[in-house]
């Protein structure tokens, strides 16, 4: 299995970035991961 948070960066400071743009982001990421397990 892919890691499902890679559509939010390819590494953890992209994922980052993500977040900081993005007021839902870490919701986002979260049901990412949720949904992947």
């Amino acid at each position: 299995m892919m890691n499902p948070q890679i559509r939010f960066g390819e590494d953890l400071m992209s994922r980052v970035s993500y977040v900081m743009m993005h007021p839902d982001g870490v919701v986002q990421m979260a049901d990412s991961v949720r949904s992947g397990i």
